[in-house]
């Protein structure tokens, strides 16, 4: 009996062998997918924190973000009395730039300062971001003068919000009109004449 058992043993040997190979491999793949699986948990916390952590800085850059935006042109300056002093001809021609406020635009410019603060409560804290030309920087001035206790936190001088130039168009209107009209008559007639309106 003793032959019978260790034959049928030896028999099942290979079968044993190939079951405890299989069974390291398992062991093997099931560790492997416990650590596949630890990283998961390691990047969705991640994912998580950083997912938190963003929040948290679009709530801080929300936060900083003014209470209110209030744009104001600037007041009545001397080319919006006179359009001429702006161009060739005339004898006391001004650069656009150096255009100065009326009386009636410093008066607008202490009203809209007046009305801010009334806006803002006495004691609002404000930025300015302004252009370099004149008539707004006066403006600014005498805008000031009104805020009382309002704070003026920070002054920017930035060319990007001045007045966009596209071409001088302080030319006379009916001028423009009859070059327009001779270029429409031009291009109906198959050719095409180009104006400049400089």
């Amino acid at each position: 009996m003793t032959d019978a058992l260790l034959h049928a043993a030896s028999a099942c040997w290979p079968a044993l062998a190939r079951t405890l190979k299989d069974l390291k491999e398992a062991k093997t793949d099931l560790a492997r997918a416990l650590k596949e699986l630890e990283d998961v948990k390691t990047m969705t916390s991640f994912r998580q924190e950083a997912g938190t952590a963003m929040d948290q800085l679009h709530e801080q850059q929300w936060q900083q973000l003014p209470a209110k935006i209030i744009l104001l042109r600037h007041g009545q300056a001397e080319h919006n009395l006179d359009p001429s002093i702006l161009g060739q001809d005339h004898p006391n021609r001004k650069p656009d730039n150096l255009c100065e406020l009326t009386s009636l635009g410093r008066s607008q410019a202490l009203a809209a300062g007046e009305r801010i603060r009334k806006l803002l409560g006495n004691d609002g804290v404000i930025s300015v971001i302004v252009s370099p030309f004149e008539r707004t920087l006066q403006t600014l001035y005498a805008l000031q003068q009104e805020l009382g206790d309002v704070e003026v936190r920070r002054v920017h001088i930035d060319s990007r919000v001045r007045e966009q130039e596209f071409g001088n168009y302080q030319r006379d209107m009916d001028q423009l009109r009859k070059e327009a009209n001779e270029a429409r008559r031009s291009a109906s007639l198959g050719c095409w004449i180009r104006t400049a309106i400089y």
